[in-house]
């Protein structure tokens, strides 16, 4: 999903608006900060799962490009993002044609990391037509992509996380109401921002799902085509015999 982690502003808006306009919920009482304290604990919890979850994503999704050294490969996607961070490159931009374009910094790099781990070996056997090979390149580009986007989503939800706890730390520290309830406020608008991070990630996994199933029909398509071809070849009349 394109620009996935660079909409929080337009969140943070859209979150501040929904808290703001939505006023009554929280009241200014002593039980609707203790009701947002527990809440709020559920939500801690809750989060610290997505985060654990995430980061078994993110050793299985290596696990499928056929990297068997996953920490160090999970550590150089990491820099390799904050390399292209660098050019203002969105990974979701990430095609072969950027890895196989020499004047391209980003290029050149993104070859490095995937000749290192031979990420492209299985899409580049003789008997494979162009077609099969572009698919499947586009795949694994794909899963790279979601490593990245994986990788930036746990962090992410870390910092939600820290910043929960440092704001229920004040709120435990608090003794006016008022501020009480603005610090219970500031939790939600973290909470809802985690909440709109989770469905984007949901969104691109079944944008994902869905050029997987075309990948297939694709392939099937050409295996169709090729099985005809060689059966019109095998009917073919005999050369006669000089």
């Amino acid at each position: 999903m394109k620009y996935l982690l660079k909409r929080f502003s337009l969140i943070m808006l859209a979150t501040v608006s929904i808290v703001t306009h939505s006023s009554a919920v929280f009241t200014i009482n002593e039980a609707t900060v203790e009701m947002q304290i527990v809440q709020n604990a559920e939500q801690l919890l809750q989060t610290a799962e997505q985060i654990k979850h995430t980061e078994q994503l993110i050793k299985q999704t290596i696990a499928q490009t056929g990297v068997r050294d996953i920490i160090g490969f999970a550590q150089e996607m990491k820099k390799f993002h904050n390399f292209m961070k660098e050019y203002s490159i969105d990974f979701m931009d990430l095609t072969d044609d950027i890895i196989n374009e020499p004047k391209s910094q980003v290029g050149r790099t993104a070859k490095l990391l995937f000749d290192k781990y031979n990420l492209f070996d299985d899409c580049n056997y003789d008997y494979m037509s162009s077609d099969l090979k572009r698919i499947c390149k586009s795949r694994m580009i794909r899963q790279v992509q979601e490593i990245a986007t994986y990788q930036e989503v746990s962090k992410t939800m870390k910092d939600f996380a820290a910043n929960i706890k440092t704001l229920a730390a004040k709120r435990a520290a608090s003794k006016n109401v008022k501020e009480s309830a603005d610090i219970a406020n500031a939790i939600q608008i973290e909470i809802a921002q985690m909440q709109v991070l989770k469905t984007q990630i949901d969104m691109m996994e079944s944008q994902n799902r869905a050029k997987e199933r075309l990948d297939k029909r694709q392939k099937e398509q050409i295996y169709n085509k090729n099985r005809l071809k060689r059966i019109d070849w095998s009917h073919a009349p005999l050369a006669p015999r000089l």
